[in-house]
């Protein structure tokens, strides 16, 4: 998930023009305050950048973002209680089941301690709208 100012955007576009690389449109994302996506051509790597949703809950899980490592490369992720909650949301315009799978495996992980320490009906509580978790606890 990432929170740029329009000249950030310039900023972050600018640093992934490369021949290599397919850039979606991030200014149409940010607009939109949807996602648009890089690809490497040569490794087929993909990452999907969020733009953060103008809303209490988006502004919360923004804030307890983790640190993590991949690929060598220092990001930032969200934590696995707060994808929790929105991945129910992305999936639901798809109608996409393994979305809705994959949610409730990481809700059945949660429940065995392998989520950090806050639960997800703690975060649950936090006025976002509708993000489907009523989904989660009717599927568990």
């Amino acid at each position: 998930m990432i929170d740029p100012s329009a000249p950030q955007m310039v900023e972050l576009l600018g640093m992934l023009g490369s021949t290599e690389l397919y850039v979606g449109d991030g200014f149409a994302a940010l607009a939109s305050r949807s996602q648009f996506n890089v690809i490497d051509s040569i490794s087929g790597w993909k990452v999907d950048l969020i733009i953060r949703k103008d809303r209490k809950f988006s502004v919360v899980e923004f804030e307890r973002r983790l640190p993590a490592a991949i690929g060598g490369v220092q990001v930032w992720i969200v934590t696995p209680e707060d994808s929790i909650l929105s991945k129910p949301e992305w999936g639901r315009p798809s109608g996409s089941e393994r979305q809705m799978r994959a949610t409730q495996a990481m809700y059945e992980a949660s429940a065995v301690g392998d989520v950090r320490a806050q639960p997800v009906e703690d975060v649950a509580q936090l006025p976002f709208g509708s993000l489907g978790s009523d989904d989660l606890h009717r599927r568990s």
